[in-house]
Formats: structure tokens, C-alpha cells, sequence
């Protein structure tokens, strides 16, 4: 069996979250999430775009929309940083919103300085991103790669 090197931080990481899982517990978590990982099974961007506008109550046909009422920017942001943080393109993330892949890195910046500045959308976007389960822990962790970058 060939073990990569980041198969190998997985299974580090996984033990030291729960030092009582057995080694088989350990293993068959580490292969569900390189599985995971190779596979895809992360959710496409307009399911996320779907959960980031059900989350804020707002229709998907106005976070579309050409309007810049803060509301709706808002609700693009925090969907460009999310759609970015599951490794998404920002041509792909930018066309789910009719935006420019230009507008998508602009957003996934604005998003970051608020999070960093403002308590109240670091919890929404920390809540958004636990509407996302099976990746919570994988996302928290991009998130905070992006945060401490300087």
C-alpha cells in the first residue's frame, strides 16, 4: 500500500482529534476523506450558491441580479469565499453569479477583511460554513490558511 506524505498528515491529524479511536477507526476515516477528496464529492457551486442564499432567506434570482445593495453583495461574498475554500475556480465561481472571475477574487477579498474585522460575519460565515457538514473541518482550515496568509 502507498501511503502519500498527505495521506500520512491526515492520519496524524485524525488521531490527535480523538486519542481514543482505534487504529482501524483511524485508517478507515483517513481513506473516507482522501476518497473524499479524489472523488469530488463536494457540492457543486450552484448547490452552494442554493445553501448560501437559503441561509441568508434571499432569492438566488436577486444575488444574481445586477444590484449592489449591500444585502445581496454581502450574500455574494461570503458564497465566492465558500465556492474558493472547496477549491472552485473563480471563472466557474464568478459564471454561477454572472460575475467575472475578476469580481470573484475582489469578493473572496471583502469577504476575508470582513471576517477579520467584524465578529457578526465571522460567525455568519463560520455558520455557513457548518451548513457543510462532511467538509466543516476542511474548509475552517483553508479559511484560516487564507486568513493567516499575509
Amino acid at each position: 500500500m502507498n501511503v502519500t506524505t498527505s495521506e500520512i498528515r491526515d492520519i496524524i491529524k485524525i488521531a490527535r482529534e480523538d486519542l481514543l479511536m482505534s487504529t482501524d477507526d483511524i485508517i478507515n476515516a483517513t481513506i473516507t476523506k482522501s476518497l473524499t477528496a479524489a472523488t469530488g464529492f463536494r457540492p457543486k457551486p450552484a448547490e452552494i450558491l442554493e445553501i448560501v442564499c437559503k441561509f441568508h432567506e434571499i432569492k438566488l434570482d436577486w444575488v444574481k441580479s445586477k444590484s449592489l445593495l449591500r444585502q445581496f453583495t454581502r450574500v455574494r461574498q461570503q458564497y465566492c469565499l465558500i465556492a474558493i475554500l472547496f477549491k472552485y475556480s473563480t471563472k466557474v465561481t464568478g459564471m454561477e453569479i454572472n460575475r467575472d472571475h475578476s469580481t470573484a477574487v475582489f469578493s473572496r477579498n471583502k469577504a476575508l477583511g470582513f471576517y477579520k474585522v467584524e465578529s457578526e460575519y465571522e460567525l455568519q460565515v463560520d455558520d455557513l460554513i457548518n451548513e457543510f457538514p462532511r467538509h466543516k473541518t476542511i474548509l475552517m482550515e483553508r479559511l484560516l490558511n487564507l486568513i493567516v496568509k499575509p
